[in-house]
C-alpha cells in the first residue's frame, strides 16, 4: 500500500453506493452507467486531444483491414460479413476484441459454420466473453457509431491454414486500424466473460487525515501501489504472447479488470479509481515503448543507449516470456511490432527471424532466462539456433556492460527463407555467415559450493579459463550430455577493470564443413590471448583457416 498526497487530483466511485448484489452489467445497472461515463470521458479526451493516437491521413487511406468483421444489431443476432460486402473501407470503424482461449469457445468460423455465421447468429450461443464484446460494441454504437467487432476465433477460418496465415500476417494492422480494443484482461477462458460483482467503495482511495508536528490536518489518500501491475500488466490475459502486440499496438485498449475498467492509450493511464490519470509511479507507460502514432523518445546520452535496437530489446524480452498455444507461431505474434519499427525507426534495415541485421553483433548474444532440465521436445522447426524465437523466455544482451564494446566479427552473409511471402513470419530455415576468430575447447561439469546444480567449466587447449562464465542454452541438468568440442567464437570485447572482456557464442559443429549451430554464450576476463588467436584449422568443422588467421563460418 502507498500513501498518495491528496493535492494529486484522485477521483474515485461514490463511497456511499451501496453492494451490488447480482452481476454487473454496462446495459442495466446504474452503477454501471457510471463506468461507461467515465469510459466515454476517457474516449473522447483522446480522441480530441491525443494526436499521438490518432492515425495520420495516409495511414488511413494505407490501412488494411481484415477480411471480415461481425456486424451488431439491436436484435438477439449478430452476423459475420466481409468488408467488401459492407462499402467503403476507409470509413468503416470497428472495434477488436483481446481475449484468452482457454479451453476454445464454442463457436467459431469454420468451412462448414460459415455459412451459418454469415446468415446469422444467436449471441446466447456464444461464449460469456464474446456476449460482454458484442453487449458493449453496442453501446459504441449508439455513442461512437461503431457497430463492427472483430473476434479472431468468428473472423478467422479455423480450419483453413491458407486463411489463417493470411489473416495472422496481418494481425497487427487489424489491431492498429481497430478504434479501440476491448481486452478481457481478467479473464482465463470465454466463460468468465468482462463483469463481475464488486463492492464499488472497493474502488475508492480511502482518505486517510495526517497531522504533522506543525498541527496542519492534511489528508492523504491510502491507494494500492501495485494496482496497475497486479489487475492489468501481471492480469491473466497478459501472460499470452500474442496479446504484446495486440495491446501495443491498439490506439487504445479498455481493460475489463477485475473489479473495475482501465484506460490505456499513448496519453493515458487511467482507472475508475484514478479516472484522471494515476500519480507518477502508480502506471506502467507501457505505451511509451511505441506510440501508436508518433516516435518515441529515444535516449541518446550514455553509452548504453542502443536506439530503436534498445527498444526491441524491450520488446523481445517482454514477449518472449509470454506463453503461445503453437509453438509455430512464435515469430508471427511478433511480426506487427516488427513491420512498424521497420516503417518508423529501422526503415534501411533487414529483419532475420526476429533479429535485425545490422545490431547482429549485439543481437546475437541473447541468453535463455530459465534454461530447461531437459531438451525441448518439440519437433517444429521455428527458427534457425541463432534466433532467440528458437528457444523460450529468452533475454537480450546485458546492455551497460556491452553497448560500446568493441566487435570482433564481420558479418558476410545472412538469410531466411520464409514458409510463405511473409517475411517476418514463419520461416523454414535460415543462416548468418560471419567471419571471426575460432577458439576450440572443452566443457566438464564442476561442483558449485552451495549450489544443487553443478556448473561448468572451459578449458581451451591445456588452459583453463578461470573466470569463464557458460551459459549453455540447453540449461545444466547432468542429464544433458555435454558436447565433444565446442567452440569459442568471441564477438564483442569490453573491458571491466581495465581487464580485457569477451562476449561470445559456444558453436558446436552441424556435420557440414564449416557449418556450426549455437550452443550458448559465455563471458571471459583474459589478459591472454585465447579469444584473439583462432585454432588450427579442424577441416570438418572449421574448414579452411584464412589469410587474415580468422575463420568463415555459417551459424544455421
Amino acid at each position: 500500500m502507498s500513501l498518495t498526497n491528496a493535492s494529486q487530483k484522485v477521483v474515485g466511485p461514490d463511497p456511499k453506493a451501496g453492494l451490488l448484489t447480482q452481476r454487473e452489467r454496462i446495459a442495466s445497472t446504474t452503477q454501471s452507467q457510471e463506468s461507461w461515463n467515465t469510459f466515454k470521458t476517457w474516449m473522447w479526451t483522446c480522441i480530441s486531444k491525443h494526436s499521438q493516437c490518432s492515425p495520420k491521413s495516409l495511414e488511413v487511406r494505407q490501412r488494411q483491414l481484415p477480411k471480415r468483421l461481425i456486424e451488431v444489431s439491436e436484435g438477439n443476432t449478430v452476423r459475420l460479413r466481409t468488408v467488401e460486402s459492407i462499402g467503403d473501407a476507409y470509413a468503416i470503424e470497428y472495434l477488436a476484441l483481446s481475449h484468452c482461449w482457454g479451453l476454445g469457445p464454442r463457436v467459431i468460423l469454420t468451412s462448414s459454420s460459415a455459412a451459418s455465421l454469415f446468415e446469422g447468429v444467436e449471441i446466447a450461443a456464444l461464449c460469456r466473453t464474446f456476449q460482454d464484446a458484442i453487449m458493449v460494441t453496442k453501446r459504441f454504437w449508439d455513442e461512437f457509431a461503431v457497430r463492427y467487432l472483430w473476434i479472431d476465433s468468428l473472423c478467422i477460418i479455423q480450419d483453413s491454414a491458407e486463411d489463417w496465415r493470411q489473416e495472422s500476417a496481418n494481425m497487427g494492422e487489424i489491431y492498429q486500424n481497430a478504434f479501440c480494443t476491448l481486452a478481457a484482461t481478467a479473464a482465463a477462458d470465454g466463460h468468465r466473460g468482462f463483469f463481475s460483482d464488486r463492492d464499488p467503495r472497493m474502488i475508492s482511495p480511502c482518505s486517510i487525515s495526517v497531522v504533522p508536528k506543525n498541527g496542519e490536518n492534511r489528508p492523504f489518500y491510502c491507494v494500492d501501489y501495485e494496482d496497475w501491475a497486479k489487475n492489468v500488466s501481471r492480469g491473466p490475459l497478459n501472460g499470452r504472447s500474442w496479446v504484446l502486440q495486440e495491446r501495443l499496438l491498439s490506439p487504445r485498449v479498455l481493460h475489463f479488470g477485475a473489479d473495475q475498467l482501465y484506460w490505456e492509450c499513448s496519453g493515458l493511464e487511467a482507472s475508475e479509481a484514478f479516472p484522471a490519470g494515476f500519480p507518477e509511479g502508480l502506471g506502467e507507460q507501457f505505451k511509451q515503448l511505441l506510440p501508436f502514432s508518433g516516435l518515441p523518445q529515444i535516449e541518446q546520452q550514455g553509452p548504453s543507449s542502443r536506439g530503436p535496437y534498445g527498444i526491441w530489446d524491450q520488446v523481445m524480452e517482454t514477449y518472449s516470456s509470454g506463453k503461445l498455444s503453437r509453438r509455430t507461431d512464435r515469430l508471427v505474434a511478433l511480426s506487427g511490432i516488427a513491420r512498424k519499427l521497420q516503417r518508423r525507426l529501422i526503415q534501411h534495415d533487414t529483419y532475420l527471424a526476429g533479429l535485425w541485421k545490422q545490431d547482429l553483433p549485439f543481437e546475437l548474444l541473447w541468453d535463455v532466462k530459465i534454461p530447461p532440465q531437459k531438451p525441448d521436445a518439440g519437433h517444429e522447426y521455428i527458427a534457425p539456433t541463432w534466433s532467440w524465437a528458437s528457444r523460450l523466455a529468452t533475454v537480450p544482451c546485458e546492455t551497460e556492460t556491452w553497448a560500446s564494446a568493441a566487435t570482433l566479427v564481420d558479418i558476410t552473409g545472412a538469410m531466411v527463407v520464409p514458409l510463405d511471402n511473409d517475411h517476418m513470419g514463419q520461416v523454414r530455415g535460415g543462416y548468418i555467415r560471419l567471419s571471426g576468430v575460432l577458439a576450440r575447447g572443452t566443457l566438464s561439469r564442476i561442483h558449485q559450493p552451495g549450489s544443487p546444480t553443478p556448473g561448468l567449466a572451459l578449458k581451451i587447449g591445456d588452459r583453463t579459463v578461470s573466470s569463464a562464465i557458460c551459459r549453455p542454452d540447453d540449461g545444466f541438468s547432468p542429464a544433458i550430455q555435454l558436447p565433444h568440442v565446442v567452440y569459442c567464437l568471441p564477438i564483442l570485447r569490453g573491458t571491466r577493470n581495465l581487464v580485457p572482456r569477451y562476449k561470445g557464442l559456444f558453436l558446436v559443429p552441424s556435420g557440414r564443413q564449416a557449418q556450426f549451430r549455437r550452443y550458448g554464450t559465455f563471458t571471459a576476463d583474459s589478459f591472454g590471448d585465447e579469444f584473439l588467436v583462432s585454432c588450427p584449422p579442424s577441416w570438418l568443422d572449421t574448414g579452411d583457416l584464412g589469410p587474415d588467421r580468422r575463420y568463415e563460418v555459417t551459424i544455421v
